[in-house]
């Protein structure tokens, strides 16, 4: 007959291979890959725009530590970088001159969270967006994602995906509108 203690043991084992992560591993939350272009179908309508910086402003540069495992940011800033670049209207950064609005973006916050079995990943940035030269508009956005909890590595990036999209929903919404006249 198995101890109690080796049954516990062994489904504690259970759950960390389960949830690919345990007390002090790591995995990546985030991999750079080429970003899709948002689509005029949904929603946003394009006004040219240059990102003139993006500062990471947070203070934890982890994203996070369900189950006791961090997810590190390996990459975090190119990530949300090439994300923001495909809203549609971005001008590149050598022809910013083109463009009406100037885009600066302060990284504020980026993490994921567990709640019982569901997840919450999150990024908070704030920008400034000045139009023809005028004094800087500043928005704070969250874009995130709440889905079930499985605990793959893979899960998680696509919550972040996820998250980002709803940020570059938000953020490219309020650029064509700054591009309207009034």
């Amino acid at each position: 007959m198995r101890s109690v203690k080796a049954v516990a043991a062994t489904c504690l084992a259970a759950a960390c291979v389960l949830i690919e992560g345990c007390v002090g591993q790591s995995v990546v939350g985030v991999k750079a890959s080429r970003v899709r272009p948002i689509s005029a179908e949904a929603g946003v309508h394009p006004c040219r725009f240059a990102i003139t910086a993006i500062d990471d402003r947070r203070d934890d540069k982890t994203l996070g530590h369900p189950f006791g495992t961090t997810i590190r940011d390996d990459g975090f800033v190119d990530w949300l970088s090439s994300g923001l670049a495909a809203i549609p209207g971005h001008t590149p950064s050598d022809a910013h001159g083109d463009a009406p609005v100037s885009l600066r973006v302060e990284i504020l916050k980026a993490y994921i969270q567990q709640n019982g079995s569901a997840k919450s990943a999150n990024v908070v940035v704030r920008t400034y967006a000045t139009v023809d030269g005028g004094p800087a508009q500043i928005m704070t956005y969250r874009g995130v994602d709440t889905s079930s909890w499985n605990g793959m590595e893979v899960e998680i990036r696509r919550a972040f995906n996820r998250a980002l999209a709803d940020l570059q929903l938000k953020i490219g919404t309020d650029l064509g509108h700054a591009c309207k006249p009034t």
